[in-house]
């Protein structure tokens, strides 16, 4: 039997996103972030639940809302990074939030499919 490793195989294939104009602008997944990406992602949401918090409880915490809605907005440009920035500029922060819930989404169905590592499939 022939060994052969297909990498075709082993990549998902990308969402995408299509904007109000038709333009289509491929979505990475978190298999497709850098190190950095990865670190700047997972901190991101790690801090969210801690500025909605601040946001509940102050409202005009305008700190909390700047870092809340920037990083929303750094989150979208690492998944759709060939989205102009003034697009991504114009689009309101539930906009911003709907991608991401898209994603997240998506995320979540293809780890659903995955097998734990030391496990047999």
């Amino acid at each position: 039997m022939p060994k052969n490793l297909n990498f075709a195989a082993l990549v998902p294939e990308r969402h995408t996103f299509t904007d109000t104009d038709g333009a289509v602008y491929e979505m990475l997944s978190r298999a497709d972030f850098s190190v950095t990406a990865m670190a700047r992602t997972t901190r991101f949401q790690k801090q969210f639940p801690t500025w909605i918090d601040r946001l509940q409880k102050s409202p005009d915490d305008v700190k909390a809302a700047e870092a809340l809605e920037a990083a929303i907005t750094a989150m979208v440009q690492i998944i759709i990074p060939t989205l102009p920035a003034a697009r991504l500029e114009s689009f309101t922060l539930g906009q911003k939030q709907m991608i991401l819930d898209f994603w997240n989404a998506r995320m979540a169905e293809a780890s659903e499919g995955e097998v734990k590592a030391g496990q047999a499939s």
